[in-house]
């Protein structure tokens, strides 16, 4: 091992050394160390500025909070069995529901459509169009926002405003 490599985890651990070290120095305190009293015994029931709880109010929390479940399950049984029940009745409607003769009555219908007739409509509201199209004067509409653009330009560089 060169002495490069060997140079860095003697450093790192030098450095270690000396935070631990430097951290159980102690400076010599004036004042005196003064004794823990405890003036309390901490298991007097009789002072009340403590929260103490004792096994009755223990017992009573807990029969409150059986109560509540109790009374949480029954609501939740309630509402499970109205649930249950609107889930049959929305099931039997589905049932009666005749999927087989919509499917009959739409398939009727569109083969009452006269596709042919529609096609034909279509190409000729197409072809309308086109003839109104060719009817613009694309070029005239291009001079007048050319002359407009040029009107906001002379404007602009009047430094008035466009009206």
């Amino acid at each position: 091992m060169n002495s490069i490599q060997l140079k860095w985890p003697v450093l790192t651990g030098l450095a270690i050394l000396l935070i631990t070290l430097s951290s159980w120095q102690t400076v010599p305190s004036t004042q005196p160390v003064k004794p823990i009293h405890y003036q309390e015994d901490t298991s007097r029931p009789d002072k009340k500025d403590r929260k103490e709880y004792r096994t009755e109010e223990l017992e009573r929390a807990m029969k409150e909070v059986d109560r509540a479940m109790i009374e949480m399950d029954r609501n939740l049984k309630i509402d499970f069995s109205k649930m249950d029940k609107e889930l049959k009745a929305a099931m039997e409607e589905i049932k009666k529901i005749n999927f087989e003769k919509i499917s009959q009555e739409v398939a009727a219908e569109l083969k009452k459509i006269d596709w042919s007739k529609t096609k034909a409509e279509v190409a000729k509201a197409i072809r309308e169009a086109e003839i109104q199209l060719r009817k613009i004067d694309f070029k005239k509409i291009q001079k007048e926002i050319e002359k407009e653009n040029q009107k906001i330009r002379k404007s602009e560089s009047d430094g008035g405003t466009f009206h």
